[in-house]
């Protein structure tokens, strides 16, 4: 089975979330909300929910599981 990389990139105001094979192509793109931390009341922990939940719709847009993705890449805006 081929297996996938994520990459994202987080912001204070949206974040860019792309799927790639193994091989390096692209498969697909998807937008959530902010990764900062410094954005949600509740900090870290907003930050981290909002993360994992764009990352499983981007999984299930694909028909995808976790153990599907080798490798996830993340530049995140504000990380102390």
């Amino acid at each position: 089975m081929v297996k996938h990389v994520i990459g994202v990139d987080g912001g204070s105001t949206k974040t860019h979330y792309a799927l790639f094979d193994s091989q390096g192509k692209f498969v697909n793109f998807i937008q959530g909300g902010p990764a900062n931390h410094e954005v949600y009341h509740d900090g870290y922990e907003g930050a981290r929910k909002e993360i994992k939940r764009s990352i499983f719709k981007l999984l299930q847009q694909n028909r995808l599981k976790p153990e599907d993705v080798n490798y996830g890449i993340f530049g995140l805006a504000g990380v102390d």
